[in-house]
């Protein structure tokens, strides 16, 4: 039972502010947010009573320490699952955009006359052999990429609602993958210490994103987790097309991969709790799994014979870690929060 006396006209439309934005969520959902909140608002309210401040000053005081209303309101209704459609078909989008970009990047380079299923496709380069695909196809990568990067800006500029953690977490790990790659070919990119700045900064960029993710909730911790990990995944796949391993056959699988990955997190962000942690897993799982399947079948007797056996665990320790961070800081935000709202 509410005290009485916390009943101030602040409160009473602190909380009504922050139920319209709660939206679509059905009524008795909304009614138990609120009462919480309300609740959460009139503890803080009494302990800074106790500390000599006035009954409306310390009420005020917690209120503009939870934060405005409305962002409170739009922050729960993500949390406890209020996305749109609208919203789930952005935060599919990155994965179904680089998957099907690699593909048909890919395609221009190779066409499937000439490809060569369980082994390496050899494509010649040279005036007037393939040069113009290669090129096309290259532009293709670098669109999608650049798509990305653009997604994450309008997010970021949006105040990252439930689709933008997707879009910024792919641009992240699109960029780092594509130093890497490029870097593969040289000593270094720039220089060795500017190298390691820049690797530092992206991953920092990535640990920030997917721990502001968690922190506002578990639905997006593992939403953001998980998207990142299954860019992971498909730039790993399209590595296998690279020389002297040249297996496009495994390759040009980035596509269908990416509509996979596509509908999963589609039924990540309309889903009930239950199945969302079930797609976690099976989505986690995935991802896993294919890395291993193409480190394995592609790159491993390569790697036997570098003495870089090592490689395999790290990545598969890298997907590891952005599937759970996420998911990990958002249920320790989940138990803090009410001694901090």
């Amino acid at each position: 039972m509410r005290d009485p006396l916390m009943q101030t006209h602040y409160l009473t439309t602190y909380l009504m502010t922050m139920e319209a934005a709660l939206g679509r969520l059905e009524e008795a959902r909304r009614r138990e947010i609120v009462a919480e909140i309300g609740g959460h608002l009139e503890d803080n309210a009494r302990w800074l009573m106790l500390r000599g401040l006035s009954e409306e000053a310390s009420m005020e005081k917690a209120m503009e320490a939870l934060g405005d209303p409305a962002e409170v309101g739009r922050e729960l209704k993500q949390v406890h699952g209020g996305a749109t459609r609208r919203d789930a078909w952005l935060a599919a989008l990155p994965a179904v955009l680089l998957g099907l970009s690699i593909t048909v990047s890919l395609l221009l380079r190779a066409p499937l006359s000439r490809l060569v299923i369980g082994g390496p496709t050899r494509v010649r380069y040279g005036p007037g052999i393939n040069t113009g695909g290669m090129v096309v196809g290259i532009g293709v990568l670098l669109l999608a990429v650049l798509t990305l990067v653009a997604g994450s800006v309008v997010s970021v500029v949006r105040r990252l609602p439930l689709w933008g953690y997707t879009w910024a977490g792919a641009a992240v790990m699109a960029i780092l993958c594509a130093l890497i790659a490029v870097a593969d070919d040289s000593p270094y990119l720039v220089s060795p210490v500017i190298d390691v700045l820049i690797v530092i900064v992206l991953l920092l960029m990535m640990g920030a994103a997917l721990g502001a993710a968690g922190w506002r909730g578990p639905l997006l911790g593992g939403l953001a987790g998980l998207s990142t990990t299954m860019i992971l995944s498909l730039v790993v796949v399209s590595w296998a097309s690279a020389a002297p391993f040249s297996r496009l056959d495994i390759a040009l699988l980035a596509g269908p991969l990416g509509l996979l990955y596509g509908g999963l997190l589609y039924g990540f962000v309309t889903g009930p709790p239950a199945r969302r942690a079930a797609l976690l897993a099976v989505g986690g799982l995935l991802c896993l799994g294919t890395m291993w399947g193409v480190e394995y079948s592609v790159f491993w007797q390569w790697r036997l014979s570098q003495g870089q056996t090592g490689q395999i665990w790290t990545l598969l320790a890298v997907g590891a870690a952005l599937l759970t961070f996420g998911p990990v800081v958002g249920f320790v935000a989940q138990t803090l929060r009410p001694r901090v709202a």
